[in-house]
């Protein structure tokens, strides 16, 4: 089957895959019917966003709009050793993508099933958000409803499949699942972005030493020199990883691609910002002020909405700390702060694009929330018990 059939035929397989979209939201949602009636109309109508966004850009792409997708599917027909085929980054797309053509998946199938794919992050994400605010319902959970989050999400390519396993791994880590339930999650972000993987990590570790009040001060300095020692042994593999060979490459390689990034159509001009401006702008833009298209409107109307909602979390934080002075902030709470900058502050070192900024902040959009939601129970519970 040529690229052409692939993209425009629709078989009675993709059909199923479709049919099967529809029912899996179902079986979802109704699981989290045990929660409360509330929870089960927010993944229903969660899940019946993300499939609308799914056919959107289904479309979208197929009218040559852009977007990935296509070009993963017609380098996925070059392939002949499916298991000599596995690589990283771009390369283990098509070979996720392999099987699914082989068993005569159309694009439109494909599109289904990698959405679904990022519908189960959607899931492991509520979970632990429903955990953090102690089995109660919070108004912040409309924050998953967010359409930008779901363009980017639902589609064939990196985006959807590093959430899910981002979701995955953290929803491990709020569960204190085996070791063994991290083989997939960390397989799948470390075979996208290693970088990320590596981030992750940091963010993990460096929580555990210094804010971990479980640990005795020995313990927190053998796990400092563990943690030094391990990042020097992984930084020349991080170095060939983004195409240096040594430190002094780095700011070459940023001046190039900030200069490449400026042709793009979401190009902002922060080349001289600080970084502290060009993290904002990596996270919150952008804003109505920079809408020139449609997609750049949507997008700004997520931005404000995010925007507002750490504002709130940032004064809920505050007038907690007024309340009670000896408020210590939890272990996961620094996890999530530190996972948000480990990973966004590299990114926005060279921003030029927001549109890429738009797809690569969902790495850490699920920290983000969780740490929204976090600050809002420690608010609400302050005045009860310490936490």
């Amino acid at each position: 089957m040529d690229l052409q059939q692939i993209l425009t035929n629709v078989s009675i397989i993709d059909i199923a895959a479709v049919v099967g979209y529809f029912i899996g939201i179902f079986c979802i949602a109704r699981q989290f019917s045990q929660f409360g009636r509330q929870y089960f109309n927010l993944f229903f109508i969660l899940g019946l966003i993300h499939l609308s966004f799914t056919f959107y850009y289904y479309f979208w792409t197929l009218a040559g709009n852009g977007g990935d997708c296509i070009l993963y599917i017609d380098n996925t027909i070059e392939i002949e050793n499916w298991l000599g085929s596995y690589g990283f980054g771009t390369t283990f797309i098509t070979f996720v993508l392999y099987p699914l053509l082989k068993l005569g998946f159309s694009y439109l199938g494909c599109s289904v099933i990698f959405s679904f794919v990022g519908l189960l992050g959607y899931k492991y994400l509520l979970l632990v958000a429903i955990r953090v605010n102690n089995y109660s319902w919070s108004n912040y959970f409309y924050l998953l409803l967010m359409p930008n989050l779901h363009f980017w999400t639902n589609a064939v390519g990196k985006d959807g499949l590093i959430f899910f396993a981002i979701c995955l791994i953290i929803y491990n880590l709020s569960y204190n699942k085996r070791i063994i339930a991290y083989l997939l999650p960390v397989l799948i972000v470390g075979s996208i972005r290693f970088h990320v993987l590596a981030f992750i990590v940091a963010a993990f570790l460096s929580a555990t030493v210094f804010f971990n009040t479980k640990l005795r001060s020995h313990q927190k300095v053998f796990l400092s020199i563990a943690i030094i020692a391990v990042m020097a042994l992984f930084f020349p593999v991080f170095l060939r990883h983004i195409g240096v060979e040594n430190i002094f490459d780095i700011v070459e390689l940023q001046e190039h691609r900030m200069l490449s990034h400026m042709k793009g159509g979401g190009a902002v001009d922060v080349t001289d910002a600080n970084i502290v401006t060009k993290w904002f702008a990596y996270m919150f833009r952008p804003l109505f002020f920079d809408v020139n298209n449609t997609m750049a409107l949507m997008a700004s109307f997520d931005n404000l909405v995010w925007l507002t909602a750490v504002i709130y979390a940032l004064l809920h934080l505050y007038r907690a700390k007024t309340r009670n002075r000896g408020l210590r902030l939890g272990f996961q709470i620094w996890f999530y702060f530190l996972a948000i900058l480990y990973i966004t502050l590299p990114l926005a070192f060279e921003l030029a694009n927001l549109g890429l900024a738009l797809r690569q902040k969902t790495m850490a959009l699920p920290f983000l929330f969780l740490l929204i939601i976090h600050i809002h129970y420690l608010y609400r519970t302050t005045n009860v018990s310490k936490i």
